[in-house]
This record gives structure tokens, C-alpha cells and sequence, in this order.
């Protein structure tokens, strides 16, 4: 899906991406392991290309913070916002 994720590759230390899920115009999305909640999560990349966008980076912060203020019981929670080692920005979710 990218040549930055891997099967297998830790994540801030802290997520082992298991496969990837989807990829779009400015990401992809993984399945992966919290290695310390022991939860299965959804990791959302940025491309590198779309990582280089300061709007496109605006846009993908945007949508993290919106999704973090929606609750339901049939909404993913999101749980983390970040920026890999590499960068690349990268927001993590509960996996429903």
C-alpha cells in the first residue's frame, strides 16, 4: 500500500501494523496492534507527497479533531493524533 508502512513495522512504538485496510488520494489506512492496551486499532497515514501539503496537513489535523468530538456507539473513537518519526502525519482510532 506504501512504500513508508509494512506489515509487521512498530509505529511510534507503541503499533504493530497487522495489514493494510484502504488507501485514498492522501493516505492509507492499517490494521494494527496497541502493543501496550492490546486493543486492535485503525492507523491512518498521510502520503509523503500529501505530507509535503501544508493545506493537505490542515485538512488531515481537521479531521482528526472532528472525529475525536463525535460520540456514539457507532462512530469509531479516536484516540491519537500524531506525527510518525519519519514525519508523516498519522492518526490512530479504536478499530470498530
Amino acid at each position: 500500500m506504501s512504500a513508508t508502512q509494512a506489515a509487521g513495522q512498530v509505529v511510534a512504538g507503541r503499533y504493530r501494523l497487522e495489514r493494510a485496510l484502504a488507501r485514498g488520494g492522501m493516505g492509507s489506512v492499517w490494521i494494527a496492534r496497541h502493543l501496550q492496551l492490546d486493543i486492535d486499532v485503525a492507523v491512518k497515514f498521510m502520503t509523503a507527497e500529501a505530507a509535503t501539503s501544508a493545506n493537505a496537513r490542515v485538512r488531515f489535523e481537521r479531521e482528526a479533531k472532528a472525529a475525536a468530538k463525535l460520540k456514539s456507539a457507532h462512530i469509531k473513537t479516536r484516540n491519537e493524533s500524531a506525527a510518525a518519526k519519519s514525519g508523516t502525519p498519522q492518526v490512530e482510532a479504536r478499530r470498530v
